[in-house]
């Protein structure tokens, strides 16, 4: 997994840069990206899984008829959001959306946690959303000046630039800044620091779904067919006995480095050296 801190630089090998919508919500403007054309609009698994579009050897990248309307053509992207809203527990489950921030009438569908995962997408999306709850604890009260169109707070619904080396290889930022890592003194000017703080949202918020898409993105390669095959496994987040909770804790704080924290309840647990350990165990007398 990709990880900041480390990079090699990569501008001369710059193939192509895309502006991404988060991959669950097309709709959302992205103000990072300088061609805001829709065409350039893209999802991660699309990349990943469609390499040359409408043309790759994958026949689902062309799109095709909804299973549930054969009269509803959807495009590759389209399929990838049908395949997962509202799968298993926790995957992008309707009782977990946001209002929209456009103000228009459609929810936004962000990560959410309803219960134990059921099989392996629905665990990726399991710790996609504890990443997500995360976020929403680092960034709570924090808030940047109006230079995003009116966005003002860090969370899941921010957009962000991803491109590709010479290889195909898809990184975080763009050509200007890389990874999102830049901490020039241009970013640390007090006037432009709301810059670099929204640049580390969109970079932790990138990561997160870069994490996420690489262990779906094969039990997604053909959306529709997921979708045929798991059809008893959609629309089950309300069934208390499908979707059972481990705790009803309030989740309260964070433990773990940069994009892999995980929230936890200081009710009944510690932090210690980025390991949450349950208090009053020995690993607490020993690690804390």
């Amino acid at each position: 997994m990709l990880r900041f801190g480390v990079f090699i630089v990569l501008a001369k090998f710059i193939r192509t840069e895309n502006c991404m919508a988060n991959f669950m919500n097309l709709d959302v403007e992205n103000s990072d990206c300088y061609d805001k054309s829709a065409s350039k609009i893209k999802t991660w698994i699309e990349i990943i899984n469609c390499p040359k579009g409408n043309d790759s050897e994958n026949a689902a990248c062309a799109g095709g008829p909804a299973p549930w309307n054969p009269n509803n053509f959807l495009s590759y992207g389209q399929m990838v959001i049908y395949a997962m809203q509202n799968y298993g527990c926790n995957c992008f489950s309707d009782n977990k959306a946001v209002d929209n921030i456009n103000g228009g009438l459609n929810k936004h569908l962000v990560p959410g946690i309803n219960g134990e995962p059921i099989d392996e997408l629905d665990k990726a999306c399991t710790i996609l959303a504890r990443r997500n709850k995360c976020l929403q604890i680092d960034y709570e009260g924090e808030s940047f000046d109006d230079i995003l169109q009116g966005r003002k707070v860090c969370d899941y619904l921010q957009g962000y630039s991803t491109f590709e080396d010479s290889d195909g290889k898809t990184y975080c930022g763009h050509e200007g800044n890389p990874l999102y890592s830049n901490e020039s003194p241009f970013f640390q000017n007090p006037d432009n620091v709301d810059f670099f703080n929204i640049n580390k949202c969109r970079g932790e918020v990138c990561a997160m779904d870069q994490q996420f898409i690489e262990a779906v993105a094969h039990i997604l390669e053909d959306p529709f067919q997921f979708y045929r095959d798991n059809q008893a496994n959609y629309n089950i987040y309300n069934d208390k006995n499908l979707c059972i909770k481990r705790s009803n804790r309030v989740m309260d704080a964070c433990c773990g480095e940069v994009n892999f924290r995980t929230p936890y309840s200081t009710a009944d647990k510690r932090c210690c050296d980025g390991k949450l350990i349950q208090i009053g165990s020995i690993e607490e007398s020993i690690l804390c």
